[in-house]
């Protein structure tokens, strides 16, 4: 196991039903557009995807740095797909969005 495998041990979430990592991101990067307290995001994000607290204040924290690795524009930060996928979603989406402006 490599040190970045040991960071990122964990930091994927059980989805219940249909719903997907990109839907999940979709919906976080949504909330974080809107204008509302921190504890109100939270709640609306364990309340669609059927999340207790903890794991949506989770899934914030991996869009987060997602969108973070892709702020840097460097290849050699890409979360992984398999242990970080939410962050990975987040990052590629990022990346995707920011090349569609540039372009």
């Amino acid at each position: 196991m490599t040190l970045t495998e040991e960071w990122t041990q964990g930091y994927a979430i059980q989805l219940l039903g249909n719903r997907s990592v990109s839907q999940l991101v979709d919906f976080i990067i949504a909330q974080n557009r809107a204008d509302l307290p921190h504890a109100v995001k939270t709640a609306n994000i364990a309340r669609e995807f059927s999340l207790c607290t903890r794991d949506a204040e989770k899934a914030m924290e991996r869009v987060a740095g997602g969108i973070l690795f892709a702020a840097f524009g460097s290849t050699d930060g890409v979360p992984d797909s398999e242990h970080d996928p939410i962050a990975y979603q987040s990052y590629r989406l990022t990346v995707e969005r920011r090349q569609a402006v540039t372009n």
